[in-house]
């Protein structure tokens, strides 16, 4: 991630942290980390890898699409612009293209997408990495 991001996770991160009232220690003790480890985290100077966040989200019920796109699946509707369009717009989903096509023209779509991408690569990590190494043999 780029540094920008890293430090509007860390914004996100420590919110989150913040609203369910647990100190740095206490976190760091859950995840198997440092308290320090996790004030870099929240001030933008660690880039933590898919294993920290899928802890977050299994411990702490924290949204890792929450925390790195700033996107709260719960509320998605309400706060991130399903337009009036939208669920028309996925009855006409019939192909990878057109899927494409509409993430294109929804902010709505495309955030779901992201969010479900994100999940999956949570939930799968060793055969998404599997499939990566074989990628990157050919």
């Amino acid at each position: 991630m780029k540094s920008m991001e890293l430090v509007a996770v860390g914004e996100r991160f420590r919110a989150a942290r913040k609203a369910k009232r647990i100190s740095q220690k206490e976190m760091a003790q859950a995840l198997d980390v440092s308290a320090n480890y996790i004030s870099e985290v929240e001030n933008g100077k660690a880039n933590p890898g898919l294993d920290f966040f899928f802890k977050l989200e299994s411990r702490y019920n924290i949204s890792v699409g929450y925390l790195l796109l700033g996107k709260d699946e719960d509320n998605a509707t309400e706060e991130h612009g399903a337009a009036d369009g939208d669920a028309d717009l996925v009855s006409e989903i019939d192909s990878v293209e057109k899927l494409v096509s509409l993430m294109e023209k929804s902010n709505f779509i495309k955030n779901t997408m992201l969010n479900f991408a994100t999940q999956f690569v949570m939930e799968n990590e060793k055969l998404v990495k599997k499939i990566l190494s074989k990628t990157k043999k050919q």
